[in-house]
C-alpha cells in the first residue's frame, strides 16, 4: 500500500525532535548494558523494539520534502526492522 503524501509543516519539526529525543533516551537506557546481558534479557529487547517502533512511526509521518532533509528519516524503516530482526532471533 503506497504511503500517504503529507504536506510539509510544523509537525515535521515536532516529529524530528521526537525522534531525536527517543534516540537519545534509548542510547542512555542501554549505554551500560553489555551485549551478552542484552541478549539474555527479553525486557531489554522489548524496550529497544518499543523505541525503534516509536521512532519509525514518527518518521513515517514526516512529509516527503522534510524526509530528505532529516538524516534520521533516511532508511529508518529498514534499519529498525533489521535491528529488531537481529535482536528477536538471537538469544
Amino acid at each position: 500500500m503506497p504511503r500517504k503524501r503529507r504536506q510539509p509543516g510544523p509537525d515535521d519539526r515536532v516529529r524530528a525532535l521526537h525522534m531525536l529525543v527517543l534516540a537519545r533516551e534509548a542510547i542512555a537506557e542501554f549505554a551500560d548494558i553489555e551485549e551478552q546481558e542484552f541478549h539474555r534479557r527479553r525486557v531489554f529487547q522489548t524496550s529497544l523494539a518499543w523505541y525503534l517502533q516509536a521512532i519509525g512511526e514518527a518518521a513515517s509521518r514526516v512529509s516527503d520534502e522534510a524526509r530528505g532533509r532529516i538524516p534520521v528519516c533516511r532508511g529508518v524503516r529498514s534499519s529498525a526492522h533489521d535491528t529488531y530482526s537481529r535482536t528477536s532471533t538471537t538469544g
